[in-house]
């Protein structure tokens, strides 16, 4: 085993950073383990034709990573709080603007106040609507069932005297009959 010193070459992981590469004879192949400047180890194995690659991050390195990172996302929030706070201070810092917000508030509230004042009574103009034509239809409903009745009892009367008319018809017949005789 031996450590060697080089520049990476296209099939490193990294082209622009130097790295160690420490050589171990295996009885199939050679296994090489590098580790560049930013902390990334990988294991190579040669395997009869081919390579098998592997890379990991030293756990050291991926620590300061993360603590970077939550470093610059605290200062980024302190960042926007700060911002957020200088601009709500100057926004209202003097007392007409406090005012003229309040009576501008308080005109827009009229308004709303005022439009839905407006839009409940076409509601209510809507509901006293459809409840007179819900009380015609029922009231049409009821004397179309009158109507109804009243054709069916006609209809059976008519088929009465129908049956009456034949009934005089032929009593007619047989008494002209019986005068003739």
């Amino acid at each position: 085993m031996f450590c060697a010193r080089s520049m990476r070459t296209s099939a490193s992981l990294s082209p622009f950073a130097t790295h160690d590469a420490i050589f171990t004879a295996n009885p199939d192949g050679y296994r090489r383990v590098e580790s560049n400047k930013d902390g990334l180890s990988s294991e190579r194995v040669q395997t009869g034709g081919g390579f098998v690659v592997s890379a990991r991050l030293d756990p050291m390195v991926l620590r300061r990573r993360m603590l970077l990172g939550f470093v610059l996302a605290l200062f980024t929030g302190i960042g926007i709080y700060l911002r957020i706070w200088s601009i709500d201070g100057d926004d209202f810092s003097a007392g007409d603007d406090r005012d003229a917000l309040r009576r501008e508030f308080e005109h827009a509230n009229m308004e709303a106040m005022d439009e839905s004042a407006e839009w409940r009574m076409r509601y209510d103009v809507e509901v006293d609507r459809s409840r007179q034509i819900q009380d015609e239809l029922l009231k049409v409903k009821a004397s179309l069932a009158g109507a109804s009745r009243r054709f069916s009892m006609l209809q059976k009367e008519n088929m009465k005297l129908q049956k009456q008319f034949e009934s005089l018809k032929q009593i007619k017949t047989k008494g002209w009959e019986c005068k003739c005789n």
